[in-house]
């Protein structure tokens, strides 16, 4: 499992991650996306749908896990409802400060034309230096311009942030203690984005 603040990139880190060692990223959000349910007020949706809506979705093959488990009430749904063959065996913490969580998501764009996710944000925090992710000069098509226009999520809006990063922080110390006791905890800060990739 990825687990990390939102803004810390655990979408982006686990797809650098997936492509490296060639196994399949699930993405909870995307999932309970597919399933109709509501996500797009920050708010954290109930546990037992969460669990049961995404184990409809979780491989027989190894799999990273973005955004699941939040709760120690999910993680004790998904030990003692899924599988043995489908469950979590180790979880990533990814230690990014919440002021930079905060400036990465306000930095985020999209375009729908290319479909591609970029950064504006230049972070700069301490020992954290992330430079913002932009399209490529005289290669990239993107220009954030015209039909290649650049929006923000209806959800990267300061309220929602700081509200779901006060859910995060809130709920999360339970589940690290817990895959900590049990020797399956790495922590993982990425002062560097994604330079930082080969220390994983």
């Amino acid at each position: 499992a990825l687990i990390g603040p939102p803004g810390s990139g655990k979408g982006s880190y686990g797809r650098k991650l997936a492509q490296l060692f060639s196994i399949e990223l699930l993405t909870a959000s995307t999932l309970l996306k597919k399933s109709k349910l509501n996500i797009t007020t920050g708010k954290l949706l109930d546990d037992e749908v969460v669990s049961e809506t995404i184990v409809q979705h979780i491989p027989d093959s190894p799999y990273f896990l973005d955004g699941f488990p939040r709760t120690i009430n999910q993680v004790k749904l998904m030990e003692e409802t899924w599988p043995e063959s489908l469950q979590l065996n180790a979880a990533i913490s990814l230690e990014v400060p919440r002021q930079v969580c905060l400036e990465k998501v306000l930095g985020r764009r999209y375009c729908k034309k290319c479909n591609i996710n970029w950064n504006v944000a230049d972070v700069k925090y301490g020992q954290f230096s992330m430079p913002p992710f932009l399209p490529k000069k005289n290669v990239d098509a993107c220009t954030g311009e015209g039909d290649h226009a650049w929006i923000q999520r209806d959800d990267d809006q300061l309220e929602i942030i700081e509200g779901r990063l006060d859910e995060f922080y809130d709920t999360i110390a339970p589940v690290l203690e817990h895959y900590e006791s049990k020797g399956k905890l790495f922590r993982f800060k990425p002062y560097n984005g994604f330079d930082d990739i080969p220390r994983f």
